[in-house]
C-alpha cells in the first residue's frame, strides 16, 4: 500500500466526517427554525387568549345572574295585563236627568216664582203665564240633561284614563324586565362568541404548532440519518482505498472498542474529529415548549 493510497483513504474518511458534520448542522438549524415557528405561533395564541378572556369571564359572570333571574321569573310578564271593566259609554235618559235632586228643586222654585208673579198682577193664570211656565220647564230640562250627560261622560273618561294608566304601568314594568334581561344576555352572548372563536383558534393554531414540532423532529431524524450515511460512506470509501476491498477487520482497532483512537474519543464523551480538527457536534434535542419566546 503506497503513501498516496493511504492519504487518499484518510482524506475520504475525514471527508465523510465533514459531510456528517454539515448534515448535523443543517438538521439542527432546520429544527431550530421549526421550534421558533412553534413558539411564535404559541405567542399569537397567548395574545388571542389574553384578548378574549375578559369577554369570556364577563359572560360567565352574567350567565349565572341570567339563569338565576330566569328561574326566579324576574324577566317574565309582570303578572296579568290589566283588563278594562267599565264597559261602553251609555248616555243618560231624560228621566234620569229629571230625577236628579237639583232639577226637581230648581223646577219647583221656578214654577212657584212664575205663579206668584201672576197672582200679584191679577190673581188669574193667563195663557201667557202658562207659556212662560212651559218655556221655563223646557229650558231647565235641556240644561239639566246637558249637565247630566257631561257628568256621565266625564266619569266614563275618567275610567278610561285610569285604565290607560294601568296599561302604561304594566308596559313600563314589562319594558324594565326586558331591559334587565338584555343587559345580562348580551354580555353572556359575547362571552359565548369569544369562547367559540378562541376554541377555533386553539384548534387551528394547536395543529400548526404540532406541525412545527413534527417538522423539527423530522429534520433531526433526517440529520441523524444523513450524518450516519455520510460518516459510514466516508469510512467505506477510505477503507476501500487503503485496504482495497473493504477489509474492515484491519481498522477495527482504530474505530471499534474503547481502546481505539476514534472509539476512545467517543467513549470519553468527545465528538468525532473532522478534517478541520473540530469534533462532529451531536444532533440537538427538540427545544422544549416555551410560550415566552424563541428556544
Amino acid at each position: 500500500m503506497g503513501i498516496g493510497q493511504l492519504a487518499g483513504g484518510i482524506e475520504s474518511i475525514f471527508s465523510g466526517f465533514d459531510k456528517a458534520n454539515a448534515a448535523t448542522s443543517a438538521a439542527n438549524a432546520q429544527a431550530g427554525a421549526a421550534n421558533q415557528g412553534a413558539n411564535f405561533l404559541q405567542g399569537i395564541l397567548n395574545n388571542q387568549q389574553s384578548n378574549q378572556n375578559p369577554f369570556i369571564q364577563g359572560g360567565q359572570s352574567t350567565m349565572g345572574q341570567l339563569l338565576s333571574g330566569i328561574n326566579a321569573g324576574t324577566f317574565g310578564t309582570p303578572g296579568q295585563a290589566p283588563q278594562y271593566t267599565g264597559g261602553a259609554f251609555v248616555a243618560p235618559t231624560a228621566a234620569e236627568a229629571a230625577a236628579t235632586p237639583g232639577y226637581q228643586f230648581t223646577q219647583q222654585e221656578g214654577a212657584k216664582g212664575l205663579l206668584q208673579g201672576a197672582a200679584a198682577s191679577g190673581g188669574a193664570i193667563s195663557g201667557g203665564t202658562l207659556r212662560a211656565l212651559d218655556s221655563y220647564n223646557s229650558g231647565l230640562a235641556q240644561n239639566t240633561y246637558g249637565n247630566t250627560f257631561n257628568r256621565a261622560l266625564q266619569g266614563y273618561n275618567a275610567g278610561l284614563s285610569q285604565y290607560a294608566a294601568q296599561l302604561q304601568g304594566f308596559g313600563a314594568q314589562q319594558g324594565a324586565n326586558q331591559q334587565a334581561f338584555n343587559q345580562l344576555f348580551q354580555p353572556t352572548a359575547l362571552g359565548e362568541q369569544a369562547a367559540g372563536s378562541l376554541n377555533q383558534s386553539e384548534l387551528g393554531t394547536g395543529a400548526d404548532i404540532a406541525s412545527e414540532y413534527n417538522n423539527a423532529g423530522n429534520a433531526q431524524a433526517a440529520g441523524l440519518i444523513g450524518s450516519t450515511n455520510a460518516l459510514w460512506g466516508g469510512l467505506q470509501s477510505g477503507t476501500n482505498q487503503v485496504f482495497g476491498g473493504g477489509n474492515y477487520g484491519q481498522i477495527s482497532n482504530s474505530f471499534g472498542g474503547g481502546g481505539g483512537s476514534i472509539g476512545g474519543a467517543l467513549a470519553a464523551g468527545g465528538g468525532i474529529p473532522s478534517s478541520g480538527g473540530n469534533p462532529l457536534p451531536a444532533v440537538g434535542p427538540i427545544s422544549p415548549f416555551n410560550a415566552a419566546g424563541a428556544p
